[in-house]
């Protein structure tokens, strides 16, 4: 995977859904790529970056919610850098790389390494699970193998705080008949008349609905695209910092304040009447302080939770116990 490495990074899109980042692959030189269901919701059109720093419009053409895949079309200048399906499944056991934007925007185009743990079935859909390290912003992206083909879409992970290394990938054969796709030696020059969305209501048998197919087929070589300006990182906000570090500072001296003079209190048998007074003052502005503080530091923490990524957890429930399929990455 090494000497495959950049190659499989130039077909790795970060994904700009308004508040919501994940990441994509592009399986065609002509600039259609994969990506989960959940990254880019109910938009019909979305901002991919590509490795190089470029950004470009790309449209939703299908969607699968049940699967958890969609299939972009991205206007791509030139002829699209692109990586194509694993022809078989990986065995368990062989070893996979994780491609993606895990954290956002600021940490976009990163690689992690693990092994396929096995095929799983929930409620009739089929995932790969996988122990390589998935986070938030990861989703839609790539797990390849060490021939850089595509084995699946990262889908989502287990959440607990007994539980490590448990995240699970749409398998890319499925993927592409949830989305009616097959390789083919060139893309059917209908596909803009061809899209859609299936809501998972619309499924109930599980199964893939029958309708228009079109084709996608990989390069025989990677091209790069033009080099543009750089995007600038997505962090927390100057407010969000000063209200939770400042509210963390003034607490903290209050409540320094507050134990500081009860210790007095509770050690000292006499003292006077100036040093009694000083003393209950500085336990009032202790508990003032302490009070600001809190007042501070939840504000911040409030505006972090509300100014989110715009993604809810998919609230799969897996097993015994509290156990969270989390759909944000």
């Amino acid at each position: 995977m090494p000497k495959a490495a950049e190659k499989a990074l130039l077909a790795t899109l970060l994904i700009k859904a308004g508040k919501r980042q994940g990441s994509a692959v592009l399986v065609s030189p002509d600039g259609f790529a994969l990506t989960a269901a959940h990254v880019v919701g109910d938009r019909d059109s979305v901002t991919v970056v590509t490795n190089r720093l470029v950004e470009l419009e790309a449209t939703v053409q299908r969607l699968d919610e049940r699967s958890d895949v969609a299939l972009l079309h991205v206007k791509y200048p030139v002829d699209a850098p692109c990586l194509a399906p694993a022809a078989e499944r990986a065995s368990v056991g062989s070893d996979i790389f994780v491609l993606g934007s895990p954290g956002g925007e600021e940490f976009a185009f990163s690689l992690a390494k693990g092994i396929v743990s096995g095929y799983r079935d929930f409620d009739g859909s089929a995932f790969v699970q996988l122990d390589a390290s998935v986070s938030p912003g990861n989703s839609g992206g790539p797990v390849v193998d060490v021939l850089a083909h595509v084995v699946g879409l990262v889908s989502w992970k287990v959440s607990h705080v007994s539980i490590e290394g448990l995240a699970f990938a749409v398998p890319i054969r499925e993927a592409m008949e949830a989305l009616d796709l097959h390789l083919g030696d060139a893309t059917d020059p209908s596909w803009a008349k061809r899209g859609g969305r299936r809501l998972e209501e619309r499924r109930t048998d599980g199964h893939s609905v029958e309708g228009p197919r079109a084709a996608a087929a990989p390069p025989d070589a990677v091209r790069s695209p033009a080099v543009g300006p750089p995007v600038a990182p997505k962090g927390l906000s100057s407010g969000q910092i000063g209200l939770i570090a400042g509210g963390s500072v003034v607490g903290g001296i209050g409540l320094t304040a507050i134990v500081t003079t009860g210790g007095i209190y509770a050690t000292t048998d006499e003292m006077t009447m100036g040093a009694w007074d000083a003393l209950v003052g500085s336990n009032i502005a202790g508990w003032a302080a302490a009070g600001l503080g809190a007042v501070l530091l939840g504000s911040g923490l409030i505006w972090l939770a509300v100014d989110d990524d715009g993604v809810d957890d998919v609230g799969l429930t897996v097993g015994p116990g509290s156990l969270t399929a989390i759909g944000a990455f």
